[in-house]
């Protein structure tokens, strides 16, 4: 007894599907145009032409520009520590000491050491620069105020002026009081 068994090939499934699919289009073709079609009234900027119309003139709240304004805001550096002009008299001033400086000789920065702190092999100092009151974590070889650090221990730090090479040493600030 021998049972025969029917194969569908590849062309008879691909025949299928295609018959699906255009049956799918007809039916999707046939709604599309049953339905009825929106006509617009007017040009479609019309609305937003009337909500936000177009100003001739600009209004009186506002006033007019400078010349120079426009370069002057475009040239602006917004990292430059000196934000505004400087007038005349000011720059004066700036160069010459101040009011207050007679000789206009520059203030020679002040120095407490507060303490060090052992990272590692590493040594730093805290250092406070009393005229900006500024605190510095300092190492060997570090510049702060136009002065190179030269030693750090416990008891003191030793610094030169890196202009006429003249130590300083500062002592720690509790040894400085019990002395």
């Amino acid at each position: 007894m021998t049972t025969s068994r029917t194969v569908v090939g590849p062309p008879v499934a691909l025949a299928a599907s295609l018959a699906v699919v255009a049956v799918a289009v007809v039916q999707w073709r046939s709604a599309a145009v049953r339905t009825e079609r929106v006509e617009l009234t007017g040009e479609s900027w019309d609305r937003v032409r009337e909500e936000f119309p177009i100003l001739a003139e600009p209004s009186e709240g506002i006033p007019e520009a400078e010349p120079g304004w426009l370069d002057a805001v475009l040239n602006a550096n917004p990292f430059s520590p000196q934000r505004r002009p400087v007038s005349a008299e000011e720059a004066e001033q700036t160069a010459g000491g101040g009011a207050g400086d007679s000789a206009g000789a520059p203030v020679t920065p002040q120095f407490l050491y507060k303490g060090h702190i052992n990272l590692g092999q590493r040594q730093r100092a805290v250092v406070e620069e009393t005229t900006t009151e500024k605190t510095y974590f300092l190492e060997v070889g570090q510049e702060v105020a136009g002065f190179k650090v030269l030693d750090i221990s416990q008891a003191q730090v030793v610094l030169s002026d890196v202009k006429t090479a003249q130590q300083i040493i500062i002592k720690r600030k509790a040894e400085a009081e019990a002395h």
